[in-house]
């Protein structure tokens, strides 16, 4: 009996020892774990891939699959904070408490919980429709648009998506969207469509090629015959109406499908000719000319309209098959500046190669103090109102030219490079210097000077509700002076600490506000931020400074 006990005690040693040594030999570190989560049900979500990786890199990224429980656990990490994402079938794939491009990091450490996440997935909506016309009949390769009103740049605005085709029964899909509200649009011709610039090219061709001369009386049949059979389809909006002023806006849900049905009418389509251009202003031929033709949509956007372009007989420049509408007709020739009129084109007709608006002809040459760099970088102005970009590339100079023409509009200019140091100081052109915007004019000629700096600021911070670090908070950096951009602007979203970095801040006067709903907020609209302004922090950056703050989360 004795034996037997010291036996057991021996056993009972070793097993102790065992376990000692594991736990010393056990991989240290902390954990992530949670359940993924239906966004609309709370549903747990089995087959998900769930990701992490060290916040702001893709390496050393590691995956796990949920099961029927939804759950994903993630052992060994070190202190620090990292990004997950959720991918799975018919859901976007999205990072943690994602909105827009931001999302919140998960900080893991000795004082942090990170065991207890729930990662709500939004699953992705859907708009289908077909497309027929007076008769019921599909019509296929018809042009379809996708818009969408969301809160761009700080401002609601509607803007174009995606775009698509109609296949042969007319069908046609946009999938995997976000929650928001969308439109679409759609133009085209019926697949009979001819027009007398195909005909009258089809016959020169066949002229040609049998040395015939067509008589003028058989020219005077194919343009009747031409007629007939040059129809298009007006630009049409859900649900069935001519003016986007009175289309319907889809409101899709996360997870939604909805169906969009379109029936389109043929009508007749015109033509505009472009008169026969003096030989001064083309010296090497007419066809150095172009017509494009806009329609104007939701305010500030433009569709192209799939017109047919021709040289006809006597020289002059032709596009046809247009459905009766107004339009934006865009003529590019050998001056740099487009040609740019608004007509109401309801049947054939002339217009001038000139046309009475021309954008302003925008160039000039980058300044920097310091040691001046010998790379080019891309230069971006925006127009403060519609948000409308334009984009060059600067020589090594740092001399630069916008290739088209600028509509008239206040700008504010911004410079991009693998250097992110650099900033806008001012701009200067003729008639003063701006810190912020400068104002183009039609027909005009704006030769601009702009003087970057060198060494923008970071600021870190920490978002505090009723004392206490608050997650997933849109933090907003605000210029102090007044703003008409947003490129001094800076965005951030809480992490699960409450933490925040602003990077890349211009030098100059700022309030950080932290808004708990502000992501449909136009955040850039002095009247909507103003009741804010009194709850955020004051801060002021100079170049290559780094601050710590905390802002109250209003």
């Amino acid at each position: 009996m004795k034996r037997t006990r010291i036996l057991l005690l021996e056993i009972v040693t070793l097993l102790v020892f065992q376990l000692c040594v594991v736990a010393q030999t056990a991989k240290p570190g902390f954990t992530i774990a949670g359940i993924a989560v239906d966004h609309r049900s709370a549903q747990p979500l089995a087959n998900t891939t769930v990701s992490v990786a060290p916040a702001g890199t893709q390496t050393d990224s590691r995956s796990v699959v949920t099961g029927t429980d939804g759950r994903f656990q993630f052992t060994g990490l070190a202190t620090g904070k990292y990004s997950l994402v959720g991918k799975r079938h018919g859901y976007l794939a999205q990072a943690f408490e994602q909105h827009e491009q931001y999302s919140s990091a998960i900080a893991v450490g000795t004082d942090q919980d990170a065991s207890h996440l729930v990662f709500r997935l939004r699953p992705d909506a859907a708009i289908r429709g077909r497309i027929v016309d007076e008769n019921n009949e599909p019509v296929p390769q018809m042009q379809i648009w996708l818009f969408s009103t969301r809160n761009d740049l700080g401002r609601r605005s509607t803007r174009m998506m995606n775009e698509a085709t109609s296949n042969d029964l007319g069908e046609y899909s946009f999938a995997h969207l976000e929650e928001g509200t969308y439109y679409v649009l759609a133009m085209g011709k019926p697949w009979y469509a001819v027009n007398e610039e195909n005909m009258n090219h089809v016959m020169r061709a066949r002229n040609l090629q049998d040395g015939v001369v067509v008589p003028p009386e058989h020219q005077q049949i194919v343009d009747q015959e031409s007629a007939l059979l040059d129809k298009a389809y007006p630009l049409t909006f859900f649900d069935n109406v001519q003016d986007w002023t009175q289309a319907s806006g889809i409101d899709l849900a996360p997870g939604d499908r909805f169906t969009a049905d379109f029936r389109v009418t043929a009508v007749p389509a015109a033509s505009i000719r472009l008169s026969r251009p003096t030989p001064e202003s083309s010296p090497q031929g007419e066809m150095r000319f172009r017509i494009f033709v806009l329609a104007k949509v939701f305010e500030d956007e433009m569709v192209p309209v799939n017109s047919n372009y021709a040289m006809r007989p006597d020289g002059s420049v032709a596009a046809s098959g247009i459905p009766p509408g107004r339009y934006v007709v865009q003529v590019r020739g050998p001056d740099p500046k487009a040609s740019m009129q608004e007509l109401d084109i309801s049947g054939d007709m002339d217009i001038p190669a000139v046309g009475e608006t021309n954008g302003a002809a925008v160039s000039g040459k980058f300044v920097w103090e310091g040691t001046p760099m010998t790379r080019g970088f891309a230069v971006r102005l925006t127009n403060s109102r519609t948000n409308r970009n334009y984009f060059c590339m600067s020589k090594p100079d740092g001399e630069f030219t916008v290739a088209e023409s600028v509509l008239p509009g206040k700008y504010e200019a911004a410079v991009s490079s693998q250097l992110g140091d650099l900033y806008v100081k001012s701009v200067e052109i003729a008639g003063g210097t701006s810190t912020s915007a400068v104002q183009i004019n039609d027909g005009s000629e704006v030769n601009m000077t702009i003087t970057l700096g060198r060494g923008t600021g970071t600021i870190d911070g920490i978002a505090l509700l009723d004392g206490k670090p608050k997650a997933g908070v849109m933090v907003v950096l605000v210029p102090a002076d007044g703003w008409v951009g947003t490129a001094r602007f800076r965005r951030d979203q809480s992490d699960s600490d409450g933490t925040f970095t602003l990077r890349n801040v211009v030098p100059g006067s700022y309030r950080v506000v932290a808004l708990r709903d502000g992501w449909k907020l136009p955040w850039s609209d002095p009247k909507t931020m103003r009741s804010f302004l009194s709850e955020g922090t004051a801060v002021q950056i100079t170049e290559n400074d780094k601050s710590k703050i905390s802002v109250r989360v209003k």
